[in-house]
């Protein structure tokens, strides 16, 4: 089931995130590096009761969150036409659908908020998402070489955007 998180989920969803930063290294932050906390967390997701603001979704599988999907949205009028997307599935709910089930929300969300433009940023080494952007319309847009660093191993990011017209 895929539903708005809200600040009652904020203990729910920091879990989540450290579950998934202890699985993959695609995250932008490792294990316990997250720095965010339980007020800060609700406070967060308090943000996207204003639909002007985005949305935060979160996906529920049998009682317990599998993944979640944020579109932020530029509150100054020249960017008010974009998003930045952002999207995270545990490891064991891997090719069940969840990422895709919540970016086609997500997209969908856009739609009805009148967003033109939804950007991402990839590891280029990142198969499985790379797979998903591309199926639902993302295009490249450019490569940042580097841009990632993982212990003393650097990767290149990949921009990503759809264009909603």
């Amino acid at each position: 089931m895929i539903s708005n998180a809200t600040p009652a989920d904020a203990a729910a969803t920091l879990e989540h995130l450290e579950v998934l930063a202890s699985e993959t290294d695609f995250l932008s932050f490792g294990p316990g590096e997250s720095g965010i906390t339980l007020e800060g967390q609700a406070e967060f997701l308090k943000r996207f009761e204003d639909p002007a603001a985005g949305a935060m979704l979160k996906a529920v599988v049998d009682g317990e969150i599998a993944g979640t999907g944020s579109l932020f949205r530029g509150t100054r009028s020249r960017f008010r036409h974009a998003a930045d997307f952002g999207l995270g599935v545990q490891k064991r709910f891997w090719g069940f659908g969840v990422g895709r089930a919540l970016t086609e929300a997500l997209i969908a969300a856009a739609r009805e908020q009148g967003i033109l433009r939804i950007a991402l940023r990839v590891r280029a080494d990142n198969a499985r998402a790379i797979h998903l952007y591309e199926s639902l319309g993302f295009v490249h847009e450019g490569r940042l070489v580097g841009a990632f660093v993982v212990g003393n191993q650097a990767y290149d990011d990949l921009a990503r955007a759809l264009h909603l017209t």
